[in-house]
């Protein structure tokens, strides 16, 4: 290596001014001196690089020096290493003072890792000047390195018709190329893809390369089996556990990307909230997507599409996402600098290309954008293994997220009914995450299911302690004490709850149905008003239940009625709703009611038993219509002085059954009307022999 330049040889440079291999900066300048650094580097005119003086002024052509030295050529390292250079420069750079004067030289030798970008832009240098290159001057510096990327390489099986062009020509044309330039230029895709590079002409052939087939191949797969993601979701934290779903993922790698992620956001617990006051930040996700992206636009990118033929691979755990990447590390990047910028390129241009479509970030942040993602988003530090041939990187699920599986685990294992495994899962998402009253509700549950009040009631409070006005912990809490008969205990914890929850129609409901089982209907009417003025749209239930405590109550025939309209426009048609309310007319002799409710029953497939008393009618005259012979019944006992309420005629026509309003004295009906002419026939009227009530009787008084 020769010296370094001297104060004279400066002195020269300047009078010879800027040339070929020559490049002066009055002062440090980001975007000037980057172009500079890799037109030198890439060194397309065969000069051996460049030098580029800082502390020149080119308006004078005079030394003006730099004030900060140390300070500029620490500047011009950091461009060179931030990632805005691919692959990265290392210059030397020195100070050299000249009259008195301090400039920065940078000399920049021809890389034998060229072509260089700057923002993803090559560069080179003509005379005396730093101008962008052409696809063909591009590939010709590629060509000169004498290591063309196995992404550059042609697949000679295929041909252009294997490509989908419009998507080339619509997704990354304009992105690729100048809008002006696109709209003077008239070439078509076919003929930019070829300028691009995409295509290579061999002979009378135009053949796609690697990038352009896994770029915007109509079929990747058929050329490259191995370029697909294989995609594993577990139900457990380790292989072991049964495979819940398993699918190749295929097309293009940008399809891949979208799809990786896609499946992954599937199988997310996502938005999870334990309660609406929870302490979690909302933003808290299991899994941000942006660094999934990122870590499977890595894989995808940098794996080795030449010598293995594995597929890039997605594990999902309940605990962590694992990405493969197939091949490893690539050129400079070792295991010592992964991760702190240090960046090369296995496939360049299939980098470009993602990068351009806006799915792979700038070089050599990705590793930082993972870690920062997780960082922000509160959870565990990614990890990265890098083995001989492979790199695995280990996302970690949000601790808050792996608590909300195991919490959910557990209520499964409670339907199936495996109390042990169920309260062994609540116990362990406690333990990840002791601030959600959820979890604590859950075990309360548990317990008090099984008897254990005690424990119970530990679980209960530590929810509340977390969160004062958690609904759900006095919901079951209430519930748990009530069906162990623990009454006062019960009524304690729903009002401490109204109290944190005055606006909770849910708990003043549980309470009124603590108090009618006590039949204190005084108080159960009082808390299902309170919870039907919360919440008047109700559910037809909750009307329901109020109406049958203010018949107990004998309340007023409007407000019982208003119930039951309620409960039926609500949709609730229990077989009790019309039962109760007909029972509770019929007592009070709204006969009238009583008959709209039986037909409204008969609707719904509903049979109402009879509320008076019926009488069996014989020997009836049968050559007449039903209609009249029904109506001719009514008459007759209207005429005698008892009220009917149904009529019922077999279809034989020759008996049937009367029933009386309830009360009625069927004794005297007997008697004054048994063997009267009806339609000049001598009928029968005696009492109805007692039967079975019917099943829809049974039900309905049930």
């Amino acid at each position: 290596m020769r010296g370094m330049l001297t104060a004279v040889e400066i002195d020269v440079r300047v009078k010879e001014w800027e040339t070929q291999g020559t490049e002066f900066k009055r002062e440090f300048s980001t975007d000037p001196i980057r172009k500079t650094l890799v037109a030198f580097s890439n060194d397309y005119a065969e000069a051996g690089g460049g030098v580029l003086v800082i502390g020149v002024d080119p308006s004078t052509r005079s030394i003006v020096g730099v004030d900060d030295p140390e300070g500029t050529m620490r500047r011009v390292t950091g461009l060179c290493r931030d990632g805005t250079i691919v692959p990265t420069l290392a210059p030397r750079i020195y100070p050299v003072e000249v009259r008195g004067k301090t400039v920065v030289v940078v000399e920049v030798r021809r890389s034998e890792r060229r072509p260089h970008r700057a923002n993803n832009i090559c560069y080179i240098r003509v005379g005396p000047t730093t101008r962008k290159a052409t696809p063909d001057e591009e590939f010709e510096l590629v060509r000169r390195s004498e290591r063309f990327p196995f992404d550059m390489l042609p697949v000679r099986e295929a041909s252009y018709e294997d490509l989908d062009l419009v998507k080339f020509a619509r997704e990354f044309l304009p992105k690729r190329v100048a809008a002006d330039v696109l709209d003077l230029n008239g070439r078509s895709p076919v003929e930019w893809a070829e300028h691009l590079k995409f295509l290579i002409r061999e002979g009378e052939r135009l053949v796609p390369t690697v990038a352009a087939i896994l770029l915007f191949g109509k079929e990747p797969q058929r050329f490259f089996p191995h370029s697909s993601i294989d995609f594993i979701r577990f139900g457990g934290d380790d292989p072991s556990y049964p495979i819940l779903d398993r699918k190749e993922l295929t097309g293009t790698l940008d399809a891949l990307i979208k799809a990786g992620v896609e499946v992954v956001e599937r199988y997310m617990v996502r938005g999870y909230r334990f309660s609406e006051r929870s302490p979690v930040r909302t933003d808290i996700v299991e899994y941000p997507l942006r660094a999934v992206r990122e870590a499977i636009a890595n894989a995808v990118v940098h794996r080795d599409y030449e010598r293995t033929r594995t597929n890039v691979s997605i594990k999902m755990f309940d605990d962590r996402i694992e990405i493969l990447s197939p091949g490893g590390l690539f050129g400079i990047v070792t295991r010592e600098n992964f991760g702190t910028g240090i960046n090369d390129y296995r496939n360049p241009t299939l980098a470009v290309g993602l990068n351009l479509m806006g799915l792979v970030e700038r070089a050599g942040t990705g590793i930082f954008l993972i870690r920062r993602q997780f960082r922000e988003n509160g959870a565990l530090e990614p990890t990265f293994e890098i083995g001989d041939h492979y790199l695995l990187v280990k996302l970690p699920a949000h601790p808050d997220y792996l608590g909300v599986r195991l919490y959910q685990k557990g209520l499964t294992a409670l339907e199936r009914g495996d109390r042990n495994e169920a309260a062994s899962l609540f116990r362990r998402a406690a333990e990840l995450v002791p601030r959600f009253p959820e979890v604590w509700a859950a075990v309360g549950r548990l317990e008090g299911l099984y008897g254990n009040i005690a424990e119970a009631r530990k679980a209960f409070q530590e929810a509340i302690v977390h969160n004062p006005q958690f609904e759900r912990a006095y919901l079951e809490w209430g519930k748990v004490e009530g069906q162990a008969g623990n009454v006062e205990k019960a009524r304690e914890v729903f009002r401490q709850g109204t109290q944190a929850l005055p606006e909770s129609a849910a708990l003043w409901h549980a309470w009124g149905l603590l108090e009618q089982g006590q039949r204190n209907w005084e108080a159960a009417a009082t808390f299902f008003r309170k919870s039907l003025a919360l919440q008047p749209d109700e559910p037809g239930l909750l009307w329901f239940e109020l109406m049958r405590v203010l018949i107990r109550l004998d309340a007023p025939v409007e407000e019982v009625a208003r119930c039951f309209e309620a409960a039926y426009s609500r949709g609730f048609r229990s077989p009790e709703l019309f039962w109760r309310y007909h029972r509770y007319l019929s007592v009070r002799g709204r006969w009238t009611e009583a008959r709209r409710v039986s037909r409204l029953a008969e609707r719904d497939g509903v049979v109402i038993a009879p509320a008076g008393p019926e009488l069996y009618v014989g020997r009836l005259p049968t050559a007449v219509p039903m209609s009249k012979l029904r109506g001719e019944i009514e008459s007759l006992f209207c005429e005698a002085g008892f009220e009917v309420e149904r009529v019922f005629i077999h279809k034989s026509r020759r008996f049937g059954f009367v029933t009386l309003a309830e009360g009625a004295d069927v004794e005297r009906a007997v008697a004054t009307l048994n063997g009267a002419v009806l339609l000049g026939k001598r009928i029968v009227v005696e009492r109805k022999r007692e039967r079975k009530p019917s099943v829809s009787s049974r039900r309905a008084e049930g």
